[in-house]
C-alpha cells in the first residue's frame, strides 16, 4: 500500500524503472530538518553518493550540482529534485534517499562528564545509557543534582534527578529519556569555590608575596 502511494506521487520521469526513488527507514511524511543526517545513494554514478548533514539554512552540498535546498521537502521530494538535477550529468540516474539520523532524535549532555555533546537517541534510552555513551561522569560530578531539560507543550520543563541513588542499588532515578532532552551534570559547590579561588585570588596572593619579597630584599641591600 505504501509503495503504491509513493509511486503515485512520483513525476513521469521518476516512474521510469531506470530513474526511481526508493525510501528506506524514513517516514515519507517527515519534512527534512536542519541537522538531519541523510544517506544519498546514486547509481550508476556511485561517485555522487554520499552522507550529508543538512545545514542550518536547510541546504546540502552535492557534487556538480553544488547546494540543494531541502527546506520543507520530504525525502521523496528531495529524491525527485536530485534526479532532475543529476539527469543533466548522469544518464537515467537511480537515487535512494534515507534519513540515517533525525535531528529531533538526539539527546544532549554537558557538564562534569568525560565527553559532552549530542548523541543519537534510541527508543527506551535511559540516563545510565547516556552516561555510559559519554564516557561517564568525572570525579567531581554532583550526581545528586543532575538536571534534565525537556520540551513539553511548547515550554521547557526542568527537573532534578538524584542519580547518586544508583550507586546504592536504587534505580528509581535511572529515568527514561525522550528525544531532544538536554542533560546537565553540575559540579560540587566546593569544587566551584576552589576553582574560583584558584582563578581569582591565588594570582593576587602570589603578586603580593612576590612584591613583599622584593621589598624585603631591597631593604637588606
Amino acid at each position: 500500500m505504501a509503495s503504491a502511494l509513493v509511486g503515485a506521487s512520483l513525476p513521469a520521469y521518476a516512474r521510469d524503472p531506470s530513474a526511481t526513488v526508493h525510501i528506506e527507514n524514513a517516514d515519507i511524511t517527515h519534512r527534512i530538518s536542519p541537522g538531519d543526517t541523510l544517506n544519498i545513494n546514486v547509481s550508476p554514478a556511485v561517485e555522487y553518493s554520499r552522507e550529508v548533514i543538512v545545514q542550518p539554512d536547510g541546504t546540502i552540498d552535492m557534487p556538480m550540482i553544488e547546494q540543494v535546498n531541502t527546506k520543507s521537502l520530504t525525502t521523496t521530494q528531495l529524491g525527485d529534485l536530485l534526479i532532475q538535477k543529476l539527469s543533466k550529468f548522469v544518464s537515467k540516474p537511480q537515487v535512494t534517499v534515507s534519513i540515517r539520523i533525525f535531528a529531533s532524535r538526539i539527546v544532549t549532555i554537558a557538564g562534569e562528564i568525560n565527553s559532552s555533546g549530542t548523541y543519537e537517541y534510541k527508543d527506551g534510552m535511559r540516563l545510565l545509557d547516556l552516561l555510559m555513551k559519554c564516557g561517564g561522569p568525572r570525579d567531581n560530578a554532583r550526581l545528586s543534582k543532575i538536571k534534565v531539560f525537556r520540551k513539553e507543550g511548547g515550554k521547557v520543563r526542568r527537573f532534578n534527578v538524584d542519580f547518586e541513588r544508583f550507586i546504592y542499588g536504587d534505580f528509581t532515578d535511572n529515568i527514561e529519556l525522550q528525544p531532544s532532552d538536554m542533560v546537565y551534570v553540575p559540579t560540587f559547590s566546593l569544587v566551584k569555590g576552589a576553582r574560583w579561588l584558584n582563578d581569582n585570588l591565588v594570582p593576587w596572593f602570589t603578586l603580593i608575596i612576590l612584591g613583599t619579597s622584593v621589598a624585603i630584599l631591597a631593604r637588606n641591600r
